[in-house]
């Protein structure tokens, strides 16, 4: 018996299109719920020694969290810092405490400018309680401000001076007008700022300072980076909320061609 078998191949050329990887990030609701189990007096650098916020307020414990390398974490104030380049909302006729200086550069010599930049505020060091000079932070340090249900990442910019309301340099709780306004706080320098609530990670070693320190972009690479590692440690089983970028078709087609072939048994 014969058999006629047509057999129809379709040839697809195809080319697979690159996308780009898909970004993992943290909430800040997963954030907090990893460091707050930290947040207790044995782990504190000052259990008997508390800060005050940036307005005179309150009592601010360090927490050092158990991770490698080591990050400090604390809530307090969100004070405006307004200093470095003069600018439309920072500058001698907006803010009464206003310098034109700020205590990092940029990598061109010029102050920072807290209009564009989110940075965060550290007492100047020596510190009697948390000098930062002594536990591995350096200008330029990465680091993650959270407020309400909202995070920013940003950098070490500037130091909190002895003035005559700091006299002892225990007032810590401060934010650039940038950092300020990426979480929905007010940035007036005059009026703005939140007395309570702001909490901040910050990170620790040369490794994870942010170069150019002008450059927020390499600061939310950096920033991210050590956080995903902090998250990991303190707790594995939290999973990343995925953050898909934008994708393209993932196929081609280039060319197509149908092959019609006959086969004849014999049976």
């Amino acid at each position: 018996m014969n058999k006629n078998i047509c057999l129809v191949l379709i040839v697809a050329a195809v080319s697979v299109i690159p996308t780009t990887a898909i970004a993992a990030t943290y909430t800040p609701t997963q954030i907090m719920s990893a460091i707050q189990p930290y947040m207790i007096p044995s782990n504190a650098i000052n259990p008997s020694n508390p800060m005050q916020t940036s307005y005179g307020e309150g009592q601010v414990y360090i927490y050092k969290l158990p991770t490698n390398p080591v990050a400090y974490v604390y809530t307090s104030s969100g004070a405006i810092d307004c200093d470095g380049q003069a600018t439309t909302h920072c500058n001698s006729n907006t803010d009464p405490y206003y310098q034109g200086q700020t205590s990092f550069t940029q990598s061109d010599g010029r102050p920072l400018n807290a209009e564009l930049l989110p940075w965060y505020v550290l007492p100047e060091t020596p510190n009697p309680i948390f000098d930062y000079a002594t536990r591995n932070i350096y200008g330029g340090e990465a680091g993650v401000v959270l407020y309400n249900d909202k995070m920013e990442f940003g950098v070490f910019g500037d130091e909190r001076g002895r003035d005559g309301g700091n006299s002892a340099g225990l007032a810590i709780g401060e934010i650039s007008y940038a950092m300020a306004s990426a979480l929905g706080i007010d940035p007036d320098p005059a009026y703005g700022g939140i007395e309570s609530g702001v909490t901040y990670i910050v990170f620790t070693t040369e490794d994870n300072v942010v170069v150019p320190i002008e450059s927020h972009t390499a600061a939310d690479t950096k920033g991210q980076s050590a956080l995903d590692k902090m998250m990991t440690q303190l707790n594995p089983a939290v999973t990343p909320t995925p953050t898909p970028a934008p994708t393209t078709n993932l196929l081609k087609t280039r060319g197509l061609k149908v092959v019609v072939q006959d086969l004849t048994t014999g049976g």
